[in-house]
């Protein structure tokens, strides 16, 4: 009897069956050189590898593949691809550092050790524990779903922070591009902190009181709040070229660390009266989880780039 095998999306692939295979060209010395997704069927199945027929550079041939590159839906296949794509950036860009990667801020690096986060959006990411309050779950309204929501942005603009950190010799245009998004992300803090002070009539009259007198100096010269509705969030179609770049020119690393300051001094006060949100939401995530190991569930979780692992064997690189 023959024995059926199954490949890596869980299902039998069948003989004369329209397929696509994600395919590789490489040169002599192994770069990756081209790449092409092709429609056709399977003659063969041999263990781990198919004959497959398909036309491969404008010509019909049968060819000898791993099953891993053969997929029931053209997407699938294409995803394949993408995949190649970016190994082949990260390969390129680590050949230009020498291999060596390790300038990374630990914040933005890949995650070799289980990090604890109450990040919403890094629930089911691979290597994090995800973990909040029970209130913070459903939808009532209270200051420690605020308080989880202002640790996410506030890790945002920590991590938008690092990249400019790594893009310390890119163009003007990269960095203020970069620095457009923490402005947005400095907005929609203020925004979680006036909800809190909706909520927290304490805060509201001492610390949040403080901080509006604050940001409205800055924003008499700096503009933030324009500069999110007007070139950033939003893109003002009409807007006049010289008001366009009079906002843009506000976009700098001084600009941007005088605002960063401001609120990272009102946190720090803040977080002294909701000490358990300041260590679930702000603090804990910057400490590894020791004796823990991590699972890499690619399945439940999408990651920004498609699983992929190089193999070669012998001369022949692989993937």
């Amino acid at each position: 009897m023959k024995r059926k095998i199954k490949n890596r999306i869980g299902h039998f692939p069948k003989i004369n069956k329209t397929k696509y295979a994600a395919c590789f060209y490489f040169s002599p010395e192994r770069e990756l050189q081209n790449f092409e997704v092709v429609e056709g069927f399977i003659t063969k199945i041999v263990n781990d590898e198919v004959e497959f027929t398909g036309v491969f550079q404008g010509q019909k041939q049968k060819v000898i593949f791993p099953r891993r590159n053969i997929f029931s839906s053209r997407e699938d296949a294409d995803k394949r691809i993408e995949a190649a794509l970016a190994w082949r950036e990260s390969t390129n860009l680590k050949k230009e550092l020498s291999g060596n990667i390790g300038f990374l801020p630990t914040n933005i690096a890949e995650i070799n050790e289980v990090f604890p986060s109450g990040n919403p959006l890094r629930c089911g990411e691979p290597m994090i524990c995800f973990g909040a309050q029970t209130n913070t779950w459903g939808e009532d309204d209270n200051p420690q779903k605020v308080l989880q929501m202002a640790g996410a942005i506030w890790e945002d603009i920590a991590t938008l922070k690092s990249v400019l950190y790594v893009l310390g010799f890119a163009n003007n245009y990269t960095k203020k591009l970069i620095g457009k998004y923490i402005v947005i992300e400095l907005n929609s803090l203020f925004n979680c902190l006036k909800r809190l002070s909706e909520l927290d009539a304490d805060y509201k009259i001492t610390l949040f009181s403080e901080l509006l007198c604050q940001i409205n100096i800055l924003e008499e010269k700096y503009k933030f709040r324009a500069i999110r509705n007007r070139v950033a969030a939003h893109r003002d179609t009409n807007i006049d070229i010289m008001a366009a770049l009079e906002l843009w020119q506000n976009i700098t690393r001084y600009t941007l660390n005088r605002y960063v300051n401001v609120f990272a001094s009102h946190l720090d006060e803040l977080l002294k009266k909701y000490q358990f949100e300041a260590k679930s939401y702000f603090f804990i995530r910057n400490v590894p989880l020791k004796g823990i190991v991590g699972i890499q569930d690619t399945e439940t979780y999408k990651t920004f780039d498609e699983p992929f692992i190089e193999e070669v064997k012998g001369d022949n690189p692989s993937l």
